[in-house]
């Protein structure tokens, strides 16, 4: 239910004033093993993410590597991979400054371990094609700007 709520952008605005991200990481970390509950939340998470405040909140309480670890620990499971990747896209959005925090807390590797895992699961693909594509990272591209 909350995941459909995220969508709406007064509800996202109303969630970081309530502390809604932290509580959603505070979950995450209380049961890492329920796999439904970590790709919900890596969902919802996504959502917020689109609003400056969520993604101020995220980093502010350690929310990136965390998700970095979820993927981590959890990465045969090609839903939270995706999710996983989405949700950095997501932070990525936000400019440089998230860029930069998503890149040093492992998120492009994170990203390119989802793909190697699940190279045939297309969901994953596009997924990690997105994020990695706004997070700058382009290794066929040519560097000489033709």
């Amino acid at each position: 239910l909350l995941w459909n709520q995220t969508f709406n952008a007064d509800v996202c605005h109303m969630l970081v004033s309530m502390g809604g991200v932290v509580t959603i990481l505070q979950a995450m970390r209380k049961h890492p093993t329920i796999a439904k509950l970590q790709h919900t939340a890596l969902e919802v998470l996504r959502n917020l993410c689109v609003n400056e405040l969520n993604r101020q909140s995220l980093l502010q309480a350690g929310g990136l590597p965390f998700v970095v670890e979820t993927m981590q620990k959890l990465a045969d499971d090609a839903e939270i991979q995706r999710s996983g990747c989405n949700m950095l896209a997501s932070v990525a959005q936000g400019g440089m400054e998230y860029k930069i925090a998503v890149a040093e807390c492992g998120g492009i590797l994170a990203v390119m371990k989802a793909v190697e895992t699940h190279p045939e699961n297309d969901n994953v693909l596009r997924a990690a094609y997105q994020a990695l594509r706004l997070l700058g990272y382009n290794p066929g591209g040519n560097g000489g700007g033709n």
